[in-house]
């Protein structure tokens, strides 16, 4: 193993929660971090600062975005949620997609997980807020039918998938704050 890093660049502030990797299409893997108060922080594969990053907010970002292959959006899309509740979906670039920022009406309380619980091959995107609610919107930014959800416990992580069954279904998995674990589906 070389103690000696890749590549070691300042980010402008400590990192508020961990990096993802997203593939940008052709030099290879970007870096994402949110910085707090100086926004979302971006690199490309050589350790150079993506342009338009740090994404800012007045907000700040404090938790992990997630990224994923859009079919909707044509291409690398980057999802995250400022400290002021607006949930952000972008290119790679940090180009907001039309019809975003959405408002979630509270502050969040995880990052976003980009699931595909139905199978058609469109993101759901999954977080909570400190009211108590779970979130669960598609690609355009607007909440599924039922949701959000209010499951009488904050939500603790991120929410993450879970195949049901013999891959008959998803789920949401949630942890909660009234020390629960819950699966819930579309």
């Amino acid at each position: 193993m070389n103690p000696v890093p890749l590549w070691q660049v300042p980010a402008g502030a400590i990192p508020r929660d961990s990096p993802i990797l997203a593939d940008d299409g052709g030099t290879g893997l970007c870096t994402f971090i949110p910085l707090g108060d100086r926004g979302l922080g971006g690199w490309d594969a050589s350790g150079s600062p993506i342009p338009g990053f740090p994404i800012s907010t007045s907000a700040g970002v404090s938790f992990r975005p997630c990224s994923f292959d859009s079919r909707i959006h044509g291409g690398m899309a980057l999802c995250h949620v400022d400290d002021g509740g607006r949930l952000h979906l972008t290119d790679l670039g940090g180009d907001e997609f039309p019809g975003w920022p959405v408002d979630l009406g509270s502050r969040p309380v995880t990052g976003v997980s980009a699931l595909d619980l139905d199978s058609d091959g469109a993101r759901e995107l999954a977080l909570g807020t400190t009211d108590g609610r779970i979130h669960l919107l598609d690609e355009y930014g607007r909440a599924l039918q039922g949701w959000p959800l209010e499951p009488g416990g904050r939500l603790e992580w991120t929410p993450s998938q879970v195949t049901i069954g013999s891959g008959l279904g998803a789920g949401v998995v949630c942890a909660l704050s009234n020390a629960s674990i819950a699966v819930y589906d579309i």
